[in-house]
């Protein structure tokens, strides 16, 4: 256990390890909608660079980036997008809590 001391202060802390993997799942929806646009682009600008845009053009992985304009696109109704999206965050959200060390 660490300890810092400045007047007559103490504090006493422990590391408990990086907590990024804790924020990537509680915000599990945000991290796919920013991995949808990241993986669009990269595998459009590879099949682009590789056998030319009209290629590229018809190999997309998404209809479009983001995530929410994909399911758009294929048919779904803003609303329904919305809430489904709604549901997986609470999801996500619930399986951070679940995985916090409690003391």
């Amino acid at each position: 256990m660490s300890v810092f001391e400045k007047g007559g202060v103490r504090i006493h802390f422990e590391e408990a390890g990086s907590g990024f993997p804790l924020l990537l799942i509680a915000g599990g929806v945000f991290a796919a909608e920013a991995v949808s646009v990241m993986l669009q682009v990269w595998v459009y600008r590879w099949h682009k660079r590789r056998r030319g845009k009209e290629y590229a053009d018809a190999h997309k992985v998404f209809r479009m980036a983001p995530l929410h304009h994909h399911f758009e696109k294929l048919g779904w109704a803003e609303p329904q997008v919305v809430t489904r999206f709604y549901i997986l965050g609470a999801m996500c959200a619930a399986i951070a809590l679940a995985t916090l060390k409690v003391r």
